[in-house]
C-alpha cells in the first residue's frame, strides 16, 4: 500500500478575514495491496508551514483498497483563523507513520495555495460568500447541536440558538 494526497482544499473555499477555518485532504492508496484495516490513516493541516496550525483527522481505520479514496476533513488540534493574504495548507498524510509498511513514504504531502480576501466575515456568513442567506441558514441547521466552527458565530463551541440568532439578525445583508 502507498497512501497519498490527491488533493487538499479550504473549508469556506470563499474564507473572509476573521472566518475560522477547517481543511480537508482526498488521500488515495496508490499502492497494489490495501492498507491496514484498524489502524488509523492520520491528516495533518500545517497552514504557513507552522507544524499541525491547521489540525488534524484521525478519525479513519478502515482499510483502503488500491485506488481507493477518501476523504477526511479537520477533525480536532488547532483553529486556524483566517488572515488577509496570501497563504498554503500542507496536508501530510501518515505524519507520525502509524503505517511503517507503505512502499514510498515520500510522497505523503501535497499543498494548497490560497488567499483569504481583506473583507471581514459578516456575523451569520457561514460559508465566507459575503452574503448571509439560505445556504448559511442550511449549513447552521445541519450542524446544530455540534462544534463546527464556521456555523458557532459567537466562538462558545457549540452551534446553538444563539448562533441562529446573530444569524437571522444579519439575514439578507
Amino acid at each position: 500500500y502507498d497512501l497519498v494526497v490527491d488533493s487538499v482544499s479550504v473549508i469556506p473555499a470563499n474564507i473572509a478575514n476573521g472566518q475560522p477555518a477547517s481543511f480537508s485532504a482526498v488521500i488515495r492508496n496508490a499502492g497494489t495491496v490495501a492498507s491496514p484495516s484498524g489502524v488509523i490513516h492520520g491528516v495533518r493541516f500545517d497552514v504557513d508551514g507552522v507544524l499541525g496550525s491547521g489540525g488534524y483527522n484521525d478519525t479513519y481505520i478502515s482499510s483502503l483498497a488500491p485506488n481507493q479514496t477518501t476523504t477526511l476533513t479537520r477533525s480536532g488540534g488547532g483553529q486556524w483563523t483566517a488572515t488577509s493574504g496570501s497563504h498554503s495548507v500542507e496536508a501530510f498524510v501518515d505524519d507520525i507513520n502509524r503505517l511503517p509498511s507503505e512502499s514510498n513514504e515520500s510522497n505523503n504531502k501535497k499543498s494548497l495555495s490560497f488567499s483569504v480576501s481583506s473583507t471581514t466575515a459578516k456575523p451569520g456568513d457561514a460559508n465566507g460568500d459575503g452574503v448571509v442567506n439560505i445556504t448559511d441558514m442550511s449549513i447552521l441547521l445541519s450542524n446544530y447541536g455540534t462544534t463546527y466552527s464556521n456555523a458557532d458565530f459567537n466562538k462558545d463551541g457549540t452551534v446553538n440558538i444563539t448562533d441562529l440568532s446573530i444569524l437571522l439578525t444579519n439575514y439578507g445583508t
